[in-house]
């Protein structure tokens, strides 16, 4: 359920839309980041900001290929993390 939830948000789909998927173990937090030095994450800084986050569905790359998208399983928001920008959903 967790993988299908993860390619699901590749694709675009909300927050709400995957939910189901998660089961009863959320709630969950969408976490958008894009590194503050304009650098593109690879998949060693994004897993590594995803280690930060204490999570490994870590999606590096989407959008134009600079930022990350990382599953939480938190109802609030990610604590800052040095070098990244982040925006929770």
């Amino acid at each position: 359920g967790r993988s299908a939830a993860l390619v699901r948000l590749l694709l675009g789909a909300s927050p709400a839309e995957v939910a189901p998927l998660l089961g009863p173990e959320g709630p969950w937090t969408v976490v958008h980041a894009r590194r503050t030095d304009g650098t593109r994450a690879d998949a060693l800084t994004a897993g590594a900001l995803g280690a930060s986050l204490g999570s490994t569905l870590v999606d590096a790359g989407y959008g134009e290929g600079d930022a990350v998208r990382v599953l939480l399983q938190e109802p609030h928001a990610p604590a800052p993390q040095p070098g990244w920008t982040l925006g929770a959903a």
